[in-house]
């Protein structure tokens, strides 16, 4: 009897699934970073970066999250400032390109919506919401999270709250950019 316990233990481990460990401050970002802009066309981090680097929402659904929606059309508001800073702001959802150019075109988003249809990135992030099987629609989706990512690849902030409903405010990254860049923050 310990030996078939042994066995089943031993067999439920090799087939459970292995999550990455979520990238955290000073962690660089997957060298395979490759996404899709509303065309279809692959990009890498390389296309999206700044001078500065780079802002990156993860979130959840362009398509039937209200908290997302408001929390792009948020950040909508200060994408200019966080360009002009050197760091361009992208969101990154599992959604399909279609529906990220759906949304983007009907609320006026000047800045880019990606899809990482798959979900190998934000596997690879290691903020994969777990709570979903690969059997559920709502599988692949991430942890609401934001990085700040450095023009080398390197993540310099990570934004996150408790929760899919609470989302950390665009003015906290402004500052917190700012003050590191020795410079005021930039006004609207």
């Amino acid at each position: 009897m310990k030996r078939l316990l042994l066995t089943s233990l031993a067999l439920w481990m090799t087939a459970a699934p292995l999550h990455a460990e979520m990238l955290k401050e000073s962690n660089s970002i997957p060298s395979d970073f490759k996404v899709q802009n509303v065309e279809g066309k692959s990009l890498s981090f390389a296309d999206l970066k700044g001078e500065q680097g780079a802002v990156l929402l993860f979130v959840r659904s362009l398509d039937w999250c209200p908290y997302c929606k408001k929390q792009v059309k948020d950040w909508n508001g200060r994408a200019e400032q966080l360009q002009q800073m050197g760091y361009p702001v992208t969101a990154i959802s599992y959604d399909p390109p279609l529906t990220l150019q759906e949304f983007g075109e009907s609320e006026g988003i000047t800045f880019p919506l990606v899809s990482d249809k798959d979900s190998k990135l934000i596997k690879a992030f290691g903020i994969l919401n777990t709570d979903f099987s690969e059997t559920d629609p709502l599988y692949g989706i991430p942890e609401p999270t934001i990085y700040v990512v450095d023009a080398e690849g390197k993540i310099t902030h990570v934004y996150q709250e408790d929760g899919y409903k609470r989302r950390p405010d665009p003015d906290v990254v402004i500052q917190d950019l700012s003050g590191e860049l020795g410079s005021e923050t930039p006004t609207e």
